[in-house]
């Protein structure tokens, strides 16, 4: 919707770091989270959020993950791991798609990045000490 409003990065960067705050502050998240920042970069509009494996994807129109468009964090994920995840075709199925959650708008740019960081972080620590997380849980609270 570019009609009403201007999506500006400083914009974009503000609902990063409101949102972020809350994470902290309401749920509870690790105060480490708190020295990532927006990357305006990082993020495009038409991502969709795999919550059940916490993957940023990219979809073909013919609902196949991009090989080289998928980031579990800020971690592209193997041609290999998607493979194991999806099927040698990357196809996803008509009935799998509502599982997916589809960032669309301008909005989800800064909603990308916050999921892409709190998914980053949980993985890092998850290698580092052994802990277990719910990617589905980092995509609701976000």
């Amino acid at each position: 919707d570019y009609t009403l409003a201007s999506y500006s990065t400083d914009l974009q960067s503000f609902l990063y770091e409101r949102a972020k705050q809350h994470l902290l502050s309401q749920y509870g998240f690790p105060a480490s989270l708190q020295a990532c920042a927006f990357d305006e970069h990082f993020a495009i509009r038409g991502l969709s959020v795999d919550p059940e494996h916490g993957l940023l994807i990219k979809l073909s129109n013919s609902q196949r993950v991009g090989s080289s468009s998928a980031y579990r964090g800020k971690r592209p994920v193997s041609s290999v791991e998607l493979k194991q995840l999806y099927g040698p075709s990357r196809h996803i199925p008509i009935d799998a798609l509502e599982g997916l959650r589809p960032l669309h708008d301008k909005y989800s740019i800064a909603k990308a990045c916050l999921i892409a960081d709190a998914i980053d972080h949980f993985e890092k620590r998850k290698r580092k000490f052994g802990e277990d997380y719910r990617p589905s849980s980092v995509v609701d609270d976000v």
